[in-house]
Order: structure tokens, then C-alpha cells, then sequence
């Protein structure tokens, strides 16, 4: 590809690379030129390429080019960057409430709240469903995630102990367990317990970046997911993400994304981009949470105060281990609707992601007197099944 060799060719071989970027190419004809022309190689000039992204037309390299820029506005080429790892509040005053065992608790709130279970019937708990969580990766030794797990795949540089996608922060599997946590003594369950689990690590404890998060969604479509939920994000909004999220949903896949947690009036990136599912947060009163981020960009909400979900026992909550913890944020709410998606698909496999996003807002229930605050409302499982069923 003429574009694409001619950017090559303007920087000096070198065997040290100091920066990874991911490079876009927008003309799918011309992309499938430059997989002929590089598929056999490992290094060209100052470039190493890394990996290939087929189903996004993308290449991730190393290049000891600090500022490297397209000279076409066909190629899009962005450099990695981090996300922050996901803000979480975690009290170790609530783990008296919800002893490990959880046998006399029942059914989280949120789960309850969303009428996850009205909608069981006639999704069969999700059965069929696949989900993809890109976060902290998970603890697949938690009771309540034995046997959910399809796959699992690390797209971290480091090699955590003792396997790839151990999450040593917590976040990931708090995640997992709102959407598809099996059904457990007392009540407990995600809100799609018969839904299977695919898990993507793409944030260690310094953040999560930009290119492992691409790499993830390309992942995710080529797994041929129904829906990946992004629990993370900030205020930085790019091209080659915006692209990858919607490639995702032209290959069928329903992005949920968290809105964010610091208050603002303004939606943080991933969930800002117009293909995703942005979800804010609300309290058991059903009142917006004060951290929850809000704008025109909000389309739901969901439970995200106090979640008390499955947690990782190679993470600390607050220096009290345990198989379960309480945590607030938009990153709980955002599995909530993501697990109500899972349903929706297992009720409906051929439904398009935009006819479920539509579905999820002309079933939400009305929140408040600002669409701003609370977009269409809080997501509604068993009105949002049935009407996927309706259109069968």
C-alpha cells in the first residue's frame, strides 16, 4: 500500500522502540493491499508490527518515533495512551452484611431493581448469550463464576502469577458477577446467569490503555460476542476508539460503556462515542448518584450505589479480603444494563444493536424531569425481553 510504505520509509531503521501506536486504515481494499504486504513481515524500517486487527482494519506497531503522524487522511495513527484505572469505593463496613457465603441475603438490589428475573422466562436466564468484559480481568476461581467462563485472554505486556487474567484490583470481577454471577444459595445471581463469560485484560494497576482496549473490541468481534461492557474511561475521546466501537457494532456487537464518576456534566469516552450504550448511575431511591456523570450523550441508568457483587481474593477491599464486596460507581451500573443486553439477545439473537439500543430507551422507566441527568430512564429487563420477543 503506496500510503503506508511512504510513511515507512521516512524514519531510520532502529532495533529500541519507544512508543506503540495503532494505525487505522479507512479504505478496507487498500488495508487488504497492506496485509499482503506486510502479513510476512516483522519489522519494516523503525516499525515493529505487533499485531494485526483484520475485523478493524488495523495494524498495532512499536516505532521509536515519539511523534509519529499520518501523511494521509486515509491512515488514522494514534498513540497509546492510558486511561486511568477505574475510580471504585469499596467500604468494608457494608462486608458484615454480606458474609462470604451470602446464604441469607437474596438477590442484589440491582438485580431486583432491573426485574432481571420477570424477564428469565422468556430469555432462559441469557442462555446463548456471550459477553465480553474488558477490565482487571476476573478471579475464575470464585464460586459464583465457576462454569461462566468461556474464554479468557490477557492483553497486558506483563505476565501476572499464577495465570494470565488474574485481577489483582477486584474491579473486573465486581463486573462480571452484576452481569452473569450463577445463581447462588439465598437468591444471589448476576442479571444473566445462564449468559457466558469472555474476559479481555486490558488494565493492570497503573490503567488501562488505549491499544489493548482496540486490540479487545477486535477481540470481541472476532469471538463474534453479542455485547462487551466497558466499565472505564475519561475525558479524552479519539478517532481510532470511535472507529473501533462502531465496527463493533457494524459486526453485530452492543458496546455498554460507564459514563464516569466525577460529577460532571459531561460524559467521559468510551460511552460518549454515539454507537455506545452510555450508563449513568442511580440509588436505591432511584435518584441520579452525585458522582454520576450526565449530558445529552446519556442514554440509561442503572443501579451503582452500594452493588454488592463477586470480588477477586487476589485484591484487597480495603485490606479485608473477601469473596464478596459492596462498591458504587457507573461501573456498576453500567454491567446492570450490559447483563439486561444478554437477555435481549438470548431472547432475540437477530436483533441489530441498534434495534436494542432503541428497545433499551422505549422500555426504560422515566426517571426524574431531566433527560440530561437521566436519559431514557432506568433500564427495565422484562419490558426490554419482551418487546425483543414481540419482534421475532
Amino acid at each position: 500500500m503506496r500510503i503506508l510504505i511512504l510513511l515507512l520509509c521516512g524514519l531510520i531503521a532502529s532495533t529500541s522502540f519507544a512508543a506503540r501506536y495503532t494505525v487505522f486504515i479507512k479504505d478496507e481494499k487498500k488495508f487488504q493491499e497492506s496485509t499482503r504486504q506486510w502479513s510476512f513481515m516483522k519489522v519494516r524500517g523503525a516499525y515493529k508490527v505487533l499485531k494485526v486487527h483484520p475485523h478493524l482494519q488495523a495494524y498495532l506497531i512499536e516505532s521509536n518515533d515519539e511523534n509519529l503522524q499520518s501523511i494521509s487522511p486515509e491512515v488514522l495513527i494514534e498513540k497509546d495512551f492510558r486511561h486511568p484505572l477505574p475510580k471504585m469505593e469499596a467500604r468494608t463496613a457494608d462486608l458484615k452484611l454480606f458474609p462470604m457465603d451470602l446464604s441469607q441475603q437474596g438477590a442484589p438490589w440491582g438485580v431486583v431493581t432491573v426485574r432481571a428475573s420477570e424477564a428469565w422466562p422468556l430469555s432462559h436466564k441469557g442462555k446463548g448469550a456471550r459477553v465480553l468484559v474488558l477490565d482487571t480481568g476476573i478471579d475464575r476461581d470464585h464460586p459464583a463464576l465457576q462454569g461462566q467462563i468461556s474464554e479468557s485472554k490477557n492483553f497486558v505486556s506483563d505476565q501476572p502469577a499464577p495465570y494470565a487474567v488474574i485481577d489483582k484490583v477486584g474491579h473486573g470481577t465486581h463486573v462480571a458477577g452484576i452481569i452473569l454471577a450463577k445463581e447462588m444459595a439465598g437468591g444471589f445471581s448476576g442479571v444473566a446467569p445462564g449468559a457466558r463469560l469472555l474476559v479481555g485484560r486490558i488494565c493492570d494497576l497503573t490503567g488501562c490503555s488505549s491499544s489493548d482496549m482496540i486490540a479487545g473490541i477486535e477481540w470481541g468481534i472476532a469471538k463474534k460476542v453479542d455485547v462487551i461492557n466497558l466499565s472505564l474511561g475519561d475525558q479524552r475521546q479519539t478517532d481510532l476508539e470511535r472507529a473501533a466501537i462502531a465496527k463493533a457494532e457494524k459486526a453485530g456487537v452492543v458496546v455498554v460503556a460507564a459514563t464516569g464518576n466525577n460529577g460532571s456534566d459531561s460524559i467521559s469516552y468510551p460511552a460518549g462515542y454515539g454507537t455506545s450504550v452510555a450508563v449513568g448511575a442511580v440509588d436505591q431511591e432511584l435518584k441520579r448518584a452525585p458522582f454520576s456523570q450526565y449530558g445529552e450523550a446519556l442514554d440509561l441508568m442503572g443501579p451503582g450505589v452500594s452493588i454488592y457483587s463477586t470480588f477477586s481474593k487476589a485484591a484487597l477491599c480495603r485490606k479485608a479480603q473477601a469473596d464478596y464486596c459492596v462498591m458504587s460507581g457507573t461501573s456498576m451500573a453500567s454491567p446492570h444494563v450490559a447483563g439486561v443486553v444478554a437477555l435481549i439477545r438470548a431472547a432475540n439473537p437477530a436483533l441489530k444493536p441498534l434495534e436494542i439500543r432503541r428497545i433499551l430507551k422505549s422500555s426504560a422507566k422515566t426517571l426524574g424531569n431531566s433527560p440530561l441527568q437521566y436519559g431514557a430512564g432506568l433500564v427495565d429487563a422484562e419490558k426490554a425481553v419482551t418487546k425483543a420477543s414481540e419482534l421475532r
